[in-house]
């Protein structure tokens, strides 16, 4: 998505900077804005341009900037064209935090105050994180464990947190040993880099040849946010059993609320079959809510949106999967706005604009449903090019359907498709909601069924079948 809209981008981001102020209508507050928040890499309608239009209506600047490696492969994307090349330089979108000081003195020049940074892209969150604390008043400081995934558990349990069991490896055979010796194999473990999103590179193994396999995938795949650089170490993980849920959070000096609980629905380690709304509101669910306000207060986390995930297992512990310092990458604004009365995106601008009184001050500590609410996430089930799609003039007609977005630009008809692997590879999601749970329930496994055969390919002739067909033509 992101290198097909360089030019749009370029156009509303220059290292000037581009400042976006509050429209002028009469409507509109005459008084000059003061303050300016930055946003990076802000890419999605769904997030930062959503938070962007919150700002703009509370009469705050807007400042546009890409991170480093969001920049650098914009700039690459340009080196086959020569006349966007020439006309467009995407690495001078990105500040250099090494010489800020002329950078910012063109903000404050328009009397301005950087009142925060938020950043959209994992990728971008280090050079955000830098960016905030040397120029914003609300920030968290730099630390590298709300990013790597091994220092994030082993902050937090030295804080007194229980935690996963781990290792750092940086050979096959080391993950090896710790699989057998560590762990007390036959086990299931989990392999996956320090730094990743979505899955990526994650593997449950439970046999030697498993380990084995991922290790060495792993160890020949980049470093996420980089373009060349090689893993060069990986984590070994206990694999929990229990229920995962996620918890949408939002702090505000140090202060931290869950705006939105969900589990999901899996039908295999990686592969979602939905992301389901819970009330928050048993002593289980707000034990949940009160491990990651510890979580976040043991990573310096005082400021911003944060998208956690957790297992809950059999017994009742709590065990951290891992915290995540940007929003939930799906369309969760209306979904939480009509099931809870509030959304992220709203909470972690008060957050950072209203001194007092406003949302974030409003919302309870722990979420309670309204209504139900589910993201059901699409999967492709076959492989080959699409010849025709079923079953969504269905999904839009039943009852607890809100939204249906499918992705007919890779998964319509023409295109060649393959099986869904992980969340990053789904065909789509539906948005639903509905006061009647059972209804709710009924609509979603209606859904998830109608999905198995949603998407036709034509079936692949083989070499036979061709002679055959050129014997009869003669």
């Amino acid at each position: 998505m992101i290198l097909t809209i360089p030019l749009l981008l370029a156009l509303l981001l220059h290292r000037t900077p581009s400042i976006l102020y509050p429209s002028s209508p009469p409507s509109a507050p005459t008084k000059a804005p003061t303050e300016a928040v930055i946003l990076v890499d802000p890419f999605s309608e769904l997030h930062s341009q959503f938070i962007k239009a919150n700002l703009l209506s509370r009469n705050i600047a807007v400042v546009e900037v890409l991170s480093p490696y969001i920049a650098n492969g914009l700039n690459n994307d340009t080196t086959s064209d020569a006349a966007a090349a020439a006309e467009f330089d995407y690495l001078t979108l990105s500040p250099d935090l090494t010489d800020l000081s002329s950078w910012v003195s063109s903000i404050e020049s328009k009397g301005l105050s950087i009142t925060s940074v938020i950043c959209e892209s994992d990728s971008g969150l280090s050079y955000a994180e830098e960016l905030s604390s040397l120029v914003s008043r609300k920030h968290n400081g730099v630390n590298e464990g709300r990013r790597n995934k091994f220092m994030m558990n082993d902050i937090c349990e030295k804080s007194g947190i229980d935690t996963v069991k781990q290792k750092l490896c940086s050979t096959v055979d080391e993950a090896l040993e710790a699989f057998e010796s560590d762990f007390g194999a036959p086990s299931t473990i989990i392999l996956k880099p320090e730094l990743g999103v979505a899955s990526e590179n994650v593997y449950k193994c439970s046999t030697k040849s498993e380990v084995k396999s991922a290790a060495e995938k792993i160890l020949n795949a980049n470093t996420w946010g980089t373009y060349k650089r090689k893993i060069d170490r990986f984590i070994v993980q206990e694999y929990v059993e229990g229920k995962e849920y996620v918890l949408d959070c939002v702090s505000k000096n140090g202060e931290h609320k869950c705006t939105a609980m969900w589990v999901y629905d899996k039908t295999e380690f990686k592969k979602y079959r939905g992301t389901k709304l819970v009330s928050c509101d048993s002593d289980e669910t707000q034990k949940m809510a009160d491990y990651i306000f510890k979580a976040l207060t043991a990573l310096g986390v005082d400021w911003g949106m944060t998208h956690n995930e957790v297992k809950i297992t059999p017994v009742g512990t709590v065990k951290l999967i891992e915290v995540n310092c940007r929003q939930h990458n799906a369309n969760i604004a209306p979904v939480t706005t009509m099931c809870i009365g509030y959304n992220t995106l709203d909470a972690v601008v008060s957050a950072y604009v209203d001194e007092d009184e406003g949302l974030f001050e409003s919302m309870p500590a722990y979420p309670k449903l309204k209504k139900g609410g589910i993201i059901v996430h699409l999967q492709c089930n076959v492989e080959g090019r699409v010849k025709k799609l079923k079953g969504l003039e269905e999904i839009e007609n039943l009852p607890s359907t809100v939204e249906v977005d499918y992705f007919y630009d890779d998964f319509g008809v023409g295109c060649n498709v393959r099986v869904t692997e992980s969340i990053r590879t789904d065909c789509g999601f539906v948005i639903m909601i509905n006061d009647d749970k059972e209804e709710l329930e009924r609509d979603y496994e209606r859904i998830c069924e109608l999905m198995k055969t949603m998407i036709v390919v034509g079936r692949r002739r083989r070499k036979r079948d061709i002679l055959k067909s050129l014997l009869r033509k003669k």
